[in-house]
């Protein structure tokens, strides 16, 4: 599982949006949106605020220790799957306009 994952995982784990959590960890809500996505890494500073938001350890957040269970882990495939089929739903609606 790669850090943006596990970051997003924790944020979900707390109830968090991306919002209240970057409110929370003291960045904007594009800054989290982008280390949940692994466009940019966070500071140590960051990560440091990151795991007292999220009440885990900076082991835990970068992987080091791997506390998510397989029910999470299916969630999070779960919710990945409901949107490939939205937008492939959508695509086949919307061929009729594009195509030749």
């Amino acid at each position: 599982m790669n850090i943006g994952r596990r970051f997003k995982l924790f944020r979900k784990r707390k109830n968090l949006t991306q919002q209240e959590a970057a409110n929370l960890i003291g960045v904007k809500s594009y800054q989290l949106a982008n280390y949940e996505s692994n466009r940019s890494e966070p500071s140590i500073k960051v990560l440091i605020a990151m795991s007292k938001a999220y009440d885990a350890s900076i082991d835990n957040l970068l992987g080091n220790i791997n506390t998510f269970n397989d029910q999470e882990n299916e969630t999070f495939d779960k919710e990945k799957k409901d949107l490939f089929d939205k937008v492939k739903k959508l695509l086949q609606e919307y061929e009729p306009f594009y195509k030749d």
